[in-house]
């Protein structure tokens, strides 16, 4: 088994391509269980600190997978999960954190940032320039182990186990991660669209990433 999982692994990296998606975005027009985007870091180490900023589309009300990062001793290494409109998830291994902020808009994009200071443990929410207020979760803890970051699916192994009533339909686009939380001001000038450095574990400026099944890459439009 773990030759046929180095097997394929080594298929999906000689099959990945780095672009810069600057004006792009991936769009998942369907639901369904095969459809996602695997996005290889440029960083693969212990994670210990995190951000993730992303911006997304969608009409739909039920709950979805943002952003899935499994580890090989968790599949739920970091998961980023919209629960309905207005409340949002961050799973960090087995547990999770929900957070208000009525400030989500269907059909609309959304801007979304979720940092995690490993020495607190604090996690917050970020959504269309509004934050939500800190809360914490096993704090002096990291990410260990080589990961594996999927848009579209919410991996429920290691880099599988995808169900198509958690898969993401709709737009995806600025997929940005640091090994740092981001501070406040730089978190503000992506929401607001204006200049920001790009990430330094996921750069949408400069992404690897490979597409699996039905996943269109297009313009974006009305940002």
């Amino acid at each position: 088994m773990r030759k046929l999982w180095l097997l394929f692994t080594f298929i999906a990296v000689s099959l990945a391509e780095q672009q810069d998606l600057s004006g792009k975005m991936f769009v998942f027009p369907r639901e369904s269980n095969t459809a996602y985007v695997r996005l290889t870091p440029s960083v693969t180490k212990t994670f210990t600190s995190v951000t993730v900023c992303l911006r997304f589309f969608s009409d739909l009300n039920r709950s979805q997978t943002l952003f899935s990062l499994a580890l090989p001793t968790q599949p739920n290494g970091l998961l980023l999960w919209r629960e309905k409109q207005d409340v949002y998830q961050v799973w960090y291994g087995s547990e999770f954190l929900s957070f208000s902020v009525s400030a989500d808009r269907l059909d609309a994009w959304n801007s979304v940032c979720a940092t995690r200071s490993s020495d607190t443990g604090l996690h917050q929410f970020w959504i269309n320039g509004r934050h939500t207020a800190k809360k914490g979760l096993r704090a002096g803890t990291s990410l260990a182990g080589i990961p594996i970051i999927i848009l579209g699916q919410d991996q429920d192994s290691y880099g599988g186990g995808f169900k198509d009533t958690d898969s993401f339909v709709g737009m995806l686009t600025d997929v940005q991660m640091w090994d740092y939380v981001l501070p406040d001001s730089e978190i503000q000038f992506f929401d607001s669209g204006l200049p920001f450095s790009g990430g330094n574990v996921l750069d949408w400026g400069s992404l690897e990433f490979t597409k699996y099944g039905y996943v269109v890459t297009d313009n974006v439009t009305n940002v």
